[in-house]
């Protein structure tokens, strides 16, 4: 998959491939087609009818009009020779870069900042959330990245992230933290193989959510136990 956070987009060419789309199946081809840029498509017709949020029959529609299956993955012609031609294009950027810091600094492209070292014992192939530029990209709040880094939750993609943003904007601080604590008793398997699996928990905890907005529930899911005495004497005063 690229490693690019954007991709070019031709709005002609796009509304002319899709102008006979009714709104619905416009929606689920634009889910499928930007998420393919950043994870494989697995050939998992149920999973991929809850990432759109549609159902598996406008699902298939969709791939099979707009998509190939290669090896057991959903692939669009259009979006692989965009993805080709935008790494070669960054892949030219990036070696232009290292000769022309090579030709600056002899050799040592970063002669002030020291080699960072990671002292985790994780594979150096992930990354923290607060090291990647795809979640900057992303506008993730500095709350959201620090506590996912905190915890030690580990993402290259953007789709966990993205999710609890949306939750610390609409739902609040300690709505977002009751939603990292409860992934994070997941294992790093779950976390890591099954992109989807923030959204299941976040549709079936929303009641919870919204408890937690007005004050009921703390970030722990648990009852916010009231001090009725203080708070009538605080009225009576």
């Amino acid at each position: 998959m690229a490693s690019l956070a954007y991709f070019p987009l031709y709005p002609k060419d796009f509304l002319g491939a899709t102008g006979r789309l009714n709104a619905e199946k416009f929606g689920v081809y634009t889910r499928l087609l930007y998420t393919s840029w950043f994870e494989p498509l697995n050939d998992d017709i149920g999973e991929l009818a809850f990432l759109v949020g549609s159902s598996k029959r406008i699902t298939k529609q969709i791939l099979d009009r707009y998509f190939v299956l290669k090896n057991g993955v959903w692939e669009n012609h259009r979006l692989e020779k965009e993805r080709t031609i935008a790494d070669k294009k960054h892949k030219k950027a990036v070696d232009s870069g290292k000769k022309g810091a090579k030709l600056r600094w002899g050799g040592d492209s970063n002669p002030i900042s020291p080699p960072i070292s990671n002292p985790s014992s994780r594979d150096d192939s992930k990354t923290i959330a607060t090291q990647n530029s795809y979640l900057i990209n992303n506008n993730i709040s500095k709350f959201v990245l620090n506590t996912l880094s905190e915890k030690g939750l580990i993402y290259q993609k953007t789709d966990v992230p993205i999710q609890i943003e949306k939750v610390y904007s609409l739902y609040g601080e300690k709505a977002a933290l009751y939603i990292i604590n409860k992934i994070n008793g997941f294992t790093k398997a779950s976390q890591q193989q099954q992109p989807n699996y923030i959204n299941k928990v976040i549709q079936s905890d929303t009641p919870i959510l919204m408890q937690i907005k007005a004050g009921k529930f703390d970030e722990h899911g648990e009852a916010v136990k009231i001090d009725l005495p203080r708070i009538l004497r605080k009225a009576g005063q």
